[in-house]
């Protein structure tokens, strides 16, 4: 009787052990399938199939609407858009869901500095560092931050930082020379042009236009630090205020009802 009493609690234990093993198989099965989705949808705004990338990510996000690296992923598109204030909404999002996310805190500075809001760019570039002291973006972002505040030294220290963390990203690259142009090194300057230029950066005539300039300008260095290189121009930036005006009310349905998330 008691032996088998026993046996009857070991099917039982095998069976909620079984059931556990389904249950973490099955977590661990969708994990890798959404990190496949979410890979494909980052090759394609990689390679420069931004609309594609922008209708994945939108369906993507429909069913995973906790996704923080969805949101920072959609985030990017709009601000290679030009639609600033939408990408500050997902950038927050993914901040919501992950608060450790730097990527986040970085592309919220490059959307401050936009703006001329140099001062809260640095708080948010300066949090990023904070949760990843080697995250080479950061840096090199807070260098051009150092531009306009008229800080060439600390732009050029702060940029060679960042590129000896990621020698290989050309955004990084045509940063630091635009960092030694203005501190009037235009040895290094031109020797990190052609660096940026082997690593494929896809505006280097929007750089020949800045070394054509004395002092740092908003409209022709902060607007080509986006991940496609792609320099805004005035009537792309007033066409986001407007779109931003306008469409309110359905951003804020489409975040808060439409994805249904809850925080």
């Amino acid at each position: 009787m008691k032996s088998s009493k026993k046996f009857g609690n070991f099917i039982k234990a095998l069976g909620i052990f079984l059931f556990l093993v389904l249950i973490v198989s099955l977590i661990i099965v969708i994990s890798q399938r959404n990190n496949y989705i979410l890979k494909g949808i980052q090759d394609n705004y990689d390679a420069g199939n931004t609309q594609k990338a922008k209708d994945q990510v939108e369906e993507y996000l429909y069913s995973n609407p906790n996704s923080s690296t969805a949101w920072l992923l959609y985030g990017q598109i709009n601000l290679d858009d030009g639609f600033f204030n939408i990408a500050m909404d997902n950038f927050l999002k993914a901040l919501a869901i992950d608060p450790s996310s730097y990527k986040a805190y970085t592309n919220l500075a490059i959307v401050q500095e936009y703006q001329n809001n140099f001062n809260q760019a640095e708080v948010y570039v300066n949090k990023a560092i904070t949760l990843n002291n080697s995250y080479a973006s950061a840096y090199s972002n807070l260098s051009i931050i150092k531009l306009f505040q008229k800080d060439f030294s600390k732009s050029i220290e702060l940029g060679e930082k960042a590129y000896s963390i990621e020698n290989n990203n050309s955004t990084i690259a045509a940063n630091l020379a635009i960092s030694y142009h203005y501190d009037g090194l235009n040895e290094k300057r031109d020797s990190m042009y052609e660096k940026a230029s082997q690593l494929g950066y896809k505006n280097l005539d929007g750089l020949k236009e800045i070394f054509k300039t004395q002092a740092p300008q908003i409209n022709n260095i902060s607007k080509l630090n986006v991940k496609t290189n792609k320099p805004f121009t005035d009537e792309i930036i007033n066409k986001s205020k407007e779109y931003a005006k306008l469409q309110d009310q359905n951003i804020k349905n489409y975040i808060n009802n439409s994805i249904n998330t809850n925080f």
